[in-house]
């Protein structure tokens, strides 16, 4: 199991990773969209056995990151990559607050990220499509 920051030579496996979680409608990321986050932001990707299974997108604001996206191929989903994933993240985001939304009804994903220290701060009403609310966490580094 390898986890390490993604490069542009990764754009392909990581397509493959968004396509299998997100359609246009729950915001997926096309190839063009994928390329300059690779070049303007930080993704890190898990590996196993040389496939990429997994990535997470974080954007770099000026006082914090911002997790866009995390997602796991479906056929590798419930095997601890996610945690993996953002465990990487906080190891190497440091001296910054971490900040995401995430869908009320995601409650696996809120667990997940509350096991890491983040506090839901906010309710986003109607953040989502088909008015779906979210909610707004964060993690502060200390």
């Amino acid at each position: 199991m390898i986890l390490r920051q993604a490069s542009l030579t990764d754009l392909k496996e990581i397509e493959k990773v968004e396509n299998d979680n997100f359609t246009p409608e729950d915001f997926g990321l096309s190839n063009s969209s994928l390329r300059y986050h690779l070049k303007r932001n930080i993704i890190f990707v898990i590996e196993d056995e040389s496939k990429i299974v997994g990535y997470c997108l974080w954007l770099t604001r000026k006082d914090h990151y911002r997790l866009y996206s995390i997602a796991i191929l479906q056929e590798s989903q419930c095997k601890g990559y996610g945690k993996r994933l953002l465990e990487y993240s906080i190891q190497n985001l440091k001296n910054k607050e971490l900040k995401l939304e995430v869908k009320q009804i995601n409650k696996q994903a809120i667990a997940l990220y509350e096991k890491f220290g983040f506090k839901i701060v906010k309710t986003l009403r109607s953040y989502y499509p088909n008015n779906i609310d979210g909610y707004l966490m964060r993690r502060v580094i200390s």
